[in-house]
């Protein structure tokens, strides 16, 4: 048996990797926390400096919490638990911002290399041909891992370079056909990065990938590919996030990071991500400002819809009618149907109906003038909720089922679960429960694959009507915690119409149970996960 920092190549090896240790998820409970690999060496190794240190239901998190940030890696475990000497794990969390800065101070009878963090991976890097060094660097750059052809659009030709850096230990292959870095050695990688003067190239490098591949998914998210898109859109998020700060914040390219912004924005939309992706396109709005008139209407109608779904309508609907203008300016159809669909939207969340059906019946003309069968089901969603909500249930449901037909007939998921979901609250508050419960099971495995954690919540709000309308309001609170749960952690709220139907599905819920007992199963509900939440929601009831 050999240990050595990379394979030896000879003839009958067989490879055994040392992986990092085992550390425990997000919120883990005190008893699991203590059976993790990552934490028992680090409360042995505290030990060893502070002979009363013990670990507690008090500080059990914030040391599994320690154990991620340094990826379970044993030496750097040790280095943090070396620190309790001075600091609580608290302050030892707090300054890990700088990984390499404070993990040093090994024991003096090791080697120099494993005294600190920052030699252990210098003395590895150092060992490195200059193609892999390079290599190494630029994947620095990803924070979210990346494929063989993004890190090659960064650095050149990497193929064989990257087998050398797996087999030093220096990045692995992470889901798919994607490599990444543990975050301990991507520090390094980016401050080799900056010494080295390509960390500007490297990030403008990126951005740029980060456009292309945002440019060739955003049109499929809207068709029989969405589940693709959404999840290529989910895998480089954190580049791409990476790549806006680097564009917005830093200020070095905010055409190119609008562009991107843009590019993210119905991923937001359909994903739960309002609020992070508001701010982005804001501050596209705020700094850049030559952009090209499509570019700039496109920015200003996507920014509304994420300001409309944050229950922002005042604000989103003057976005809304300064890009009708721009698009009617520039000729675009299309565009200007889109724009007048999220304006009727935004007006309807003011409580203004009236006002919202002609932006909406002037957005369907549009459509089907242009045979645009996707924005027709669209428009007819909007209207159809409108007739419902203004007490014409057949007028409603017919519009509703149109548009679900055409959602089916393009392979639009998304589009189809909004539908059903309306079509079921429909059948809900008409007393057809059986009807009801089909259509909003579908939405609602529909949303949970495409990731529509926005959406999903509504429809466990509807199954929570259902629940208590059923004869089951047990059920219906835990489901109505459930989904304000979600919302909560999505810092979402609903607009206003959608609120005053959830609530009347609460007041269902609670007069069957009095205060005190609504309370108890909806705080039930609110500690869920949200997958737990799912597997809830879709379990049959007897």
């Amino acid at each position: 048996m050999v240990t050595s920092r990379a394979p030896l190549r000879i003839s009958g090896e067989h490879e055994f990797p040392d992986a990092p240790l085992g550390v425990p998820a997000d919120n883990r409970s005190f008893d699991d926390v203590s059976a993790f690999p990552a934490v028992a060496l680090f409360v042995e190794r505290a030990r060893a400096v502070r002979r009363d240190f013990t670990l507690a239901a008090g500080n059990a998190e914030v040391i599994a919490q320690i154990c991620r940030r340094v990826d379970g890696l044993p030496l750097a475990i040790e280095l943090a638990a070396s620190k309790v000497k001075l600091l609580s794990p608290e302050q030892i969390l707090d300054r890990l911002g700088s990984r390499l800065t404070l993990l040093k101070g090994g024991a003096r009878d090791l080697p120099a290399r494993q005294q600190t963090l920052r030699d252990t991976i210098d003395w590895s890097y150092e060992l490195l041909e200059q193609p892999a060094a390079r290599a190494f660097r630029a994947l620095g750059v990803f924070p979210g891992g990346a494929t063989l052809a993004s890190i090659e659009s960064v650095a050149g030709d990497v193929f064989e370079s990257l087998e050398t850096l797996i087999d030093h230990s220096l990045i692995r292959q992470i889901e798919g056909p994607r490599f990444g870095m543990l975050e301990t050695i991507r520090e390094f990688a980016i401050e080799r990065l900056q010494v080295d003067g390509e960390a500007d190239a490297a990030r403008r490098g990126l951005a740029g990938e980060m456009l292309r591949i945002a440019e060739e998914a955003d049109p499929a998210l809207r068709g029989p590919d969405q589940a693709r898109a959404g999840a290529i859109f989910e895998a480089e998020h954190d580049n791409m996030r990476a790549a806006l700060r680097w564009a917005l914040t830093d200020g070095a390219d905010p055409i190119l990071g609008a562009r991107l912004a843009i590019r993210l924005g119905w991923f937001w939309y359909s994903h739960g991500y309002a609020v992070e992706g508001s701010a982005w396109l804001e501050a596209a709005h705020d700094t850049a400002a030559d952009l090209s008139t499509d570019l700039r209407a496109m920015l200003l109608w996507r920014f509304g819809v994420l300001l409309d779904q944050r229950a922002e309508p005042a604000r989103a609907a003057g976005l809304f009618e300064e890009a009708v203008a721009l698009y009617r300016l520039l000729g675009d159809e299309g565009g200007t149907a889109a724009a007048l669909n999220s304006w009727g939207s935004a007006v309807r969340n003011r409580g203004d109906g009236a006002r919202a059906r002609p932006l909406w019946e002037e957005s369907l003309a549009i459509r089907r003038k242009l045979g645009d069968e996707a924005g027709q089901a669209t428009a007819l969603y909007n209207l159809g909720c409108l007739e419902l909500d203004e007490g014409d249930a057949s007028k409603g449901r017919s519009m509703l089922e149109e548009g679900l037909a055409l959602d089916t007939k393009s392979g639009d998921e998304w589009g189809t679960a909004v539908d059903l979901n309306a079509l079921g609250v429909a059948a809900l508050d008409a007393g057809e429960l059986g009807e009801a419960r089909a259509l909003l099971v579908r939405a609602l495995q529909i949303f949970r694959d495409l990731g529509d954690r926005d959406r999903a919540a509504e429809v466990l709000g509807s199954l929570a009507g259902l629940a208590a309308a059923g004869g089951d309001p047990i059920r219906g609170a835990r489901l109505v915690g459930a989904a304000e749960a979600v919302w909560g952690r999505l810092g979402i709220p609903l607009a206003p119409p959608d609120r005053a139907r959830f609530d009347r599905y609460q007041d269902k819920a609670r007069e069957a149970l009095g205060a005190e007992g609504f309370e108890q199963a909806k705080e039930e509900g609110r500690s869920m996960t949200i997958d737990q939440a799912f597997t809830f929601a879709l379990a049959e009831t007897g």
